[in-house]
């Protein structure tokens, strides 16, 4: 049950739940998340709340997750590239999806 929060800045995501939908669709593909199994949140901030890093567009995203530190390297190589070719759709360039993963041990998980 990973949570996840994507954080860009407001004002070009004309369908947030679509958004939504695209960046779940690349954890159920990718590394097991059950279909049902939605803990996510996005946060659009005006662009002086987040200011862009070097060499990033507009529309650049950051998708954090936490989540329990089980999957292979392949797994969450394949969330990476899911990432990127779902929220292209939305006119997000592939290199302005920056993903973190946060693994974190069973005993710190409630």
């Amino acid at each position: 049950m990973p949570s996840t929060v994507i954080t860009t800045r407001q004002g070009w995501i004309e369908n947030a739940e679509g958004f939504l939908d695209a960046v779940h669709s690349a954890l159920v593909e990718t590394i097991g998340v059950k279909p049902d199994d939605r803990t996510l949140r996005l946060i659009q901030l005006p662009p002086y709340a987040l200011p862009l890093p070097p060499r990033r567009g507009e529309r650049y995203v950051l998708v954090e997750i936490s989540l329990l530190p089980t999957r292979t390297v392949e797994e969450k190589q394949a969330l990476y590239a899911a990432l990127r070719r779902n929220l292209e759709a939305f006119g997000t360039a592939a290199g302005d999806v920056k993903t973190i993963l946060h693994e974190v041990a069973a005993e710190n998980w409630g």
